[in-house]
């Protein structure tokens, strides 16, 4: 089953759905390391990003409803 939310990025303004609330990550060495919850997210333009999830909910981004109203 998917979850897809709406968010926002504080500082920059730019939106973004969200399809997961979180996954958990596989990769040997880098920023990201095994076991780490990330979140999937894909902005307006297409492009999908990951980012850890302890970073994704540290008050960068803000949920917002499907009007663009938080």
């Amino acid at each position: 089953m998917r979850l897809i939310t709406k968010w926002r990025h504080r500082k920059r303004g730019t939106e973004y759905i969200v399809l997961t609330a979180t996954a958990g990550a596989q990769c040997a060495t880098g920023p990201i390391n095994e076991g780490d919850h990330v979140t999937i997210y894909q902005g307006r333009d297409g492009d999908w990003w990951v980012r850890k999830t302890s970073e994704f909910q540290d008050g960068r981004f803000e949920r917002i409803d499907d009007a663009g109203r938080s």
